[in-house]
């Protein structure tokens, strides 16, 4: 699948204004149902570069780059692909221990390429069940703002401080421990085996 430049696709105003008496065409009710989807994407784009230093950055041979640049379902349709790469990477079964979705890594081999590839999929003639979509969006959207510590105001985030407080350099350290403590790639259990499976299923063993 090729990716091409990144779109801002805005709704207007005009479709979303319920005083508005005219009714939606087909081509618009599409783009009504697509603007949640493309919230979220924005989103997603808006807290990808502000992830910590505490989150690994992604090599080039990081298997997010691979699965979402190489990775194709069989019948080759946007909506198949988009399912297979996004339940590998950031499904409910790739979360940790603790509960958050291990496969987040900062830089252009890691979200910066997801948003690049979000953004290539025309989602208003994509054919991709969006009820299907919306939690697989939301799920990455959420583990985002939590590893931010944004709590969704991406508009008015409070500078660091330069004091040298006990408290400050406590979380300095600890921060600078977990970033050097923390794996370039963390695999659940069973990775190894299920990749092996995916790569048996759809004939991808040269890529892994």
């Amino acid at each position: 699948m090729t990716s091409c430049a990144a779109r801002n696709r805005q709704v207007s105003s005009r479709l979303t204004d319920g005083a508005n008496g005219e009714a939606p065409s087909a081509v618009h009710q599409s783009v009504l149902a697509a603007k949640p989807i493309l919230d979220l994407i924005k989103k997603i784009g808006k807290l990808s570069p502000l992830l910590p230093e505490t989150v690994p950055e992604a090599p080039a041979d990081d298997d997010i780059h691979r699965i979402i640049t190489r990775l194709e379902h069989p019948d080759r349709t946007v909506a198949a692909t988009f399912n297979r790469r996004f339940d590998i990477l950031f499904g409910e079964d790739t979360r940790g221990s603790d509960g958050r979705l291990k496969n987040i890594r900062r830089g252009d081999f890691g979200m910066a390429c997801v948003v690049k590839y979000l953004n290539s999929i025309h989602w208003e003639s994509a054919k991709i069940p969006f009820d299907l979509t919306e939690p697989k969006l939301t799920r990455i959207a959420d583990e985002l703002e939590h590893l931010c510590g944004s709590g969704g105001n991406l508009e008015k985030r409070p500078a660091k401080s330069g004091g040298s407080s006990t408290k400050t350099k406590a979380n300095e350290s600890s921060a600078h421990t977990d970033a050097n403590s923390r794996p370039s790639f963390t695999k659940e259990p069973g990775y190894e085996q299920k990749m092996d499976r995916e790569q048996a299923f759809f004939g991808f063993g040269d890529l892994f």
